[in-house]
């Protein structure tokens, strides 16, 4: 009866635990330790507990266990692969988010188990007396609601995360191309490497602010994730020609800075529209 209520608020729960609660430090530090491994994985305890609290019960704490453990597992075997296979960070990325993922449905059996606790259904009726305009939210609704709120807070924080990611590996590419030629002409690396590109990399450590280029980033996802449920398409091309306007000087006279900036407009947009589509594919057909 609650199911598809219940994958909402663990879906939310698994976006505020891996894109908000966990910081640079928290991120860095589990690579070298269990310990901060074991909080990251009791953070996602708490924050899908303190979520479904309204379906609170012996059962539902088991399972939200389970998804905990499921989660320090998936996290560690995905750290150790990716010190053996540094270069695939992104696709270890994008495999880790799915296996979550994935497990929240798994259990979708289990769902059907769980109840609305007897104090949540006392208070929300008292809050229904009061505002009886509250009885039209259905479970339907509460649903799309959750899950439209994951939608925007993936594409902020998760878009950033998978545009940096992208630009990372540019970054290591340029990296290796200048090694090569130092090895060729005999140059330092310093001379051959633009360092814009290496400051995204170094953006990374940024864990209490956020750089022009982001905040723009997330802004062009917003945007962009908006206009494709309203159906206005033809107001995405103007985003990111302004965008490019306000880069022209730049993109024309920096051949290094160009490439970055047309990926990382790329992969950004990408997302948005990636969302986009599937948000109406689920909630708008």
């Amino acid at each position: 009866m609650y199911s598809n209520l219940i994958i909402s608020l663990l879906i939310l729960s698994h976006i505020v635990g891996d894109f908000y609660l966990q910081n640079n430090k928290i991120a860095k530090g589990k690579i070298h330790s269990d310990n901060i491994l074991l909080k990251h994985s009791i953070h996602h305890f708490l924050t899908s507990l303190l979520l479904t609290i309204s379906f609170f019960s012996i059962k539902l704490t088991i399972i939200l266990f389970g998804f905990a453990f499921s989660h320090y597992l998936v996290d560690k075997h995905k750290i150790r692969l990716s010190k053996k296979y540094n270069k695939y960070s992104l696709i270890l990325f994008f495999t880790d988010q799915f296996l979550h993922i994935l497990i929240i449905f798994a259990a979708y059996p289990l769902y059907h188990f769980l109840d609305l606790n007897t104090l949540y259904i006392n208070l929300s009726n008292m809050i229904i007396n009061i505002y009886p305009i509250l009885k039209v939210i259905n479970n339907n609704i509460w649903t799309q609601l959750i899950l439209s709120i994951s939608f925007f807070l993936f594409i902020i924080n998760g878009g950033t995360i998978i545009t940096k990611l992208t630009l990372l590996e540019l970054s290591s590419q340029y990296t290796s191309e200048a090694k090569n030629n130092e090895a060729v002409e005999t140059h330092d690396i310093s001379n051959t490497t633009n360092p814009s590109i290496h400051e995204i990399a170094a953006t990374l450590d940024e864990s209490n602010s956020k750089s022009g280029g982001e905040i723009i980033g997330i802004l062009e996802r917003i945007l962009i994730f908006t206009f494709i449920l309203i159906n206005n398409y033809v107001a995405i091309t103007f985003v990111i020609t302004a965008k490019s306007i306000a880069r022209f000087d730049k993109i024309t006279k920096d051949k290094s800075f160009s490439d970055k900036f047309l990926i990382g407009t790329l992969t950004s947009t990408s997302i948005a529209i990636f969302c986009g589509f599937l948000y109406k594919v689920l909630f708008l057909k």
